[in-house]
């Protein structure tokens, strides 16, 4: 095991306390959006902040990093998810007039925002090597995504949203095989 990833905050490497310290503020953020009641606003609000962190995620990889199959894996997540989150925004300000996002709970994002991809992630973004953090970081993120997703499309009912919910997850699956296959090659686990 790697000493530095217990380290004190000040001893670790700099895209660690980048990561941990992003991961604290989306899962606060996150958690807010879980309380919206209409469940596609809450779809659109949720992945809002969740696609930012990923596109944040992949800026940290871009500054860190340094293999280049990464690294363009992180420019076109980032891609990818700014036009998602370009969608998303309009789509909210369209779709948020005149309609209650209370601070009830949705009970059914309450399933999906269970702590374990969250808990992966924040162990899995304390890798010594910037590549590594990225990757093992970013298939639980995307794991989290298509929970999200597969909410979305059990209890969604705005065709937009659904269409984007399917679209991410056909997206993210992939990467994280392809992310799964470049620690096989290198020989993580």
């Amino acid at each position: 095991m790697d000493n530095r990833q217990n380290a004190p905050a000040s001893m670790q490497p700099a895209h660690i306390i980048e990561y941990v310290k992003l991961m604290e503020t989306n899962h606060r953020d996150m958690m807010a959006a879980m309380h919206i009641t209409d469940p596609d606003i809450a779809f659109a609000t949720g992945m809002i902040i969740h696609h930012q962190g990923a596109v944040d995620m992949a800026a940290i990889q871009l500054r860190h990093g340094k293999d280049r199959q990464i690294r363009l894996l992180a420019e076109r997540i980032a891609r990818a998810q700014q036009a998602e989150i370009r969608q998303m925004q309009q789509w909210l300000t369209k779709h948020q007039q005149g309609n209650a996002a209370t601070s009830q709970d949705h009970s059914g994002n309450q399933k999906v925002m269970d702590m374990t991809n969250h808990d992966l992630m924040i162990q899995g973004v304390r890798s010594a090597d910037p590549d590594v953090a990225f990757v093992k970081g970013m298939i639980p993120h995307h794991q989290d995504a298509i929970d999200m997703a597969n909410l979305e499309i059990r209890s969604g009912k705005n065709q937009e949203m659904l269409a984007l919910a399917q679209t991410i997850r056909m997206a993210q699956e992939p990467e994280i095989r392809e992310m799964q296959d470049w620690l096989a090659q290198k020989g993580i686990n």
